[in-house]
């Protein structure tokens, strides 16, 4: 899988010329909520703190939308660790807030394999520094609970190639 996530990243990469800027940012990987965990009759004891790196490279289009790829490796809620890829597109809601989604290949121990999962995100970001909300939707087979996260990405190389 991360041949496959490294190639589809460069794929993007090739095409990032034409577009007005592009910026790279490094991911912390950070906390989680599992939403609905009371209601299950078994309750693992889950993992809610999930230390982990990731890149971002953000393919600015900046009156109307930022595409971006991501990739990383976390603590998943049940202590294994978590990869994943993903492509998204947020557009701005207000100066500081972008709205969007992920499309991302996720894969981890816990859930025997590979998973393509959309999920939902919210960025608030000033300067160099975004918080990222985001909502990882119940799946019964897959994941049981409906989960909130949160993550920074700093970032270090900005649309003008500023560092």
């Amino acid at each position: 899988m991360a041949r496959k996530g490294i190639g589809f990243v460069l794929l993007l990469l090739a095409f990032a010329p034409q577009l007005e800027g592009v910026e790279l940012g490094l991911n912390l990987y950070g906390v989680c909520k599992h939403l609905n965990q009371h209601r299950m009759s078994y309750q693992p004891k889950l993992n809610e703190s999930n230390p982990g790196l990731g890149l971002t490279i953000n393919f600015v289009h900046v009156k109307y939308a930022v595409v971006f790829v991501e990739g990383g490796f976390f603590e998943d809620s049940f202590k294994n660790t978590a990869t994943y890829v993903s492509i998204g597109y947020n557009f701005p809601i207000c100066r500081y807030v972008q709205l969007g989604f992920h499309l991302a290949i996720y894969d981890s121990k816990s859930i025997n394999g590979t998973v393509l999962a959309p999920i939902p995100i919210i960025t608030f970001r000033y300067h160099a520094l975004a918080i990222h909300a985001i909502y990882l939707p119940k799946y019964e087979s897959i994941n049981p609970y409906h989960i909130i996260g949160a993550y920074l990405t700093l970032y270090v190389i900005d649309a003008s190639g500023r560092k």
